[in-house]
């Protein structure tokens, strides 16, 4: 089979670079070394994950970008796979040296049936289970579109929250307003309805969307719902002048619900460009 349609690049390099290494980082991993051709001991890229024992993984990366690898061609790859594993490769940063624990042979094209068999039964001693992979291009624009999914995936559910949060506060204004103004005149009892934030700070520590959602204005409502209403509200149990504490959340109550209001349209515009995924 030749080269899957939708790789467009002009060599083995290229395809390494503009779509191999960041399709490792959309998927989760760091790039240590990206060789990009040099093959060193049959790596083009090296890269890494934290596994869940808190440790550092390494894997090598061989990449191929032809129609269709052959039985003849996987003595190559065999040769190269050896050597992978038996050379340790320096971290650059830290100065240490590694072992890979995986070793990945990517082809923009095909593998033959022969090749595969022959690949695998010379490759996958005992010890090394699991630790080889062949990765054709119909499998890697699979990994492309998981790992796109995933993307868009995590950032709608982010929004969602976002949206909810800002949902379920508008409907505490509305319930706050009456309540307050009835506190102002009698200071009988102060409104216990309080407006969340969680969600909203959350964003703020890390926005993904910063381009599509402006922070200042996620900043200002939190601002305002924290300090311009929830304290004011809590001061009220405690101030000489109860009614001028609610007067003044009351005032706050109002920009919140503006600011609110423009931040729903604005997730839901950016939930809309997102498309379906986000849904599922």
């Amino acid at each position: 089979m030749p080269i899957e349609k939708e790789f467009m690049f002009n060599d083995e390099a290229d395809f390494v670079s503009r779509f191999l290494d960041p399709l490792l980082r959309r998927l989760g991993f760091s790039v240590v070394i990206p060789y990009h051709g040099r093959d060193e001991f049959g790596r083009d890229l090296i890269f890494a994950e934290i596994d869940r024992f808190r440790q550092v993984a390494y894997h090598g990366l061989q990449a191929k970008y032809v129609d269709s690898i052959h039985q003849g061609d996987s003595e190559g790859l065999i040769r190269q796979c050896e050597q992978a594993f038996r050379h340790p490769f320096t971290n650059p940063t830290t100065g240490e040296e590694h072992y890979i624990t995986t070793f990945v042979i990517a082809n923009g094209g095909s593998f033959t049936d022969n090749a595969r068999e022959n690949f695998f039964i010379a490759t996958t001693h005992k010890e090394r289970i699991g630790q080889v992979r062949l990765l054709d291009g119909r499998t890697l624009l699979s990994l492309d579109r998981w790992a796109s999914f995933g993307t868009v995936q995590q950032v709608g559910e982010i929004l969602l929250g976002l949206l909810m949060e800002l949902r379920h506060n508008n409907n505490q204004c509305s319930g706050l307003v009456p309540e307050l103004n009835k506190f102002i005149v009698d200071q009988q009892r102060v409104p216990a309805m309080r407006l969340r934030t969680e969600a909203l700070s959350h964003y703020l520590q890390k926005p993904l969307v910063p381009t599509l959602i402006n922070t200042e204005q996620v900043l200002h409502y939190v601002t305002h719902a924290e300090d311009g209403v929830n304290s004011l509200l809590e001061k009220c149990f405690v101030v000489a002048n109860k009614a001028l504490a609610a007067g003044f959340a009351l005032e706050n109550i109002g920009k919140v619900q503006g600011i609110g209001l423009a931040l729903e349209l604005t997730i839901q515009r950016t939930l809309n460009q997102l498309g379906p995924l986000v849904a599922l």
